[in-house]
């Protein structure tokens, strides 16, 4: 059965995702002038926001407008993208 492996990898592979923002606390601190306690945020909210959106993102996914589903999460995605790539560039 593939499908364990590759979930398993998955979940590996989101782990060290996570992990990787750890040592950009600091960075993020003294670029923003911020405590790292409010910087430790950067690191949360996508957290926050993962643990929301998946549930309703699944509802919704499953109900008659699966396209318009997957296209908008996929326009929200490129849009925080891009907004990211202008604010760091």
């Amino acid at each position: 059965m593939p499908l364990v492996p590759a979930l398993m990898f998955i979940a590996l592979v989101v782990a060290v995702v996570g992990s990787l923002g750890a040592p950009l606390i600091t960075s993020v601190a003294g670029e923003f002038e911020v405590s790292p306690a409010a910087a430790q945020w950067t690191l949360t909210a996508p957290l926050l926001v993962g643990a929301v959106a998946t549930p309703v993102l699944s509802r919704l996914g499953t109900g008659p407008r699966r396209r318009q589903v997957i296209l908008a999460t996929l326009a929200i995605v490129v849009a925080g993208s891009l907004a990211r790539s202008s604010l760091l560039g």
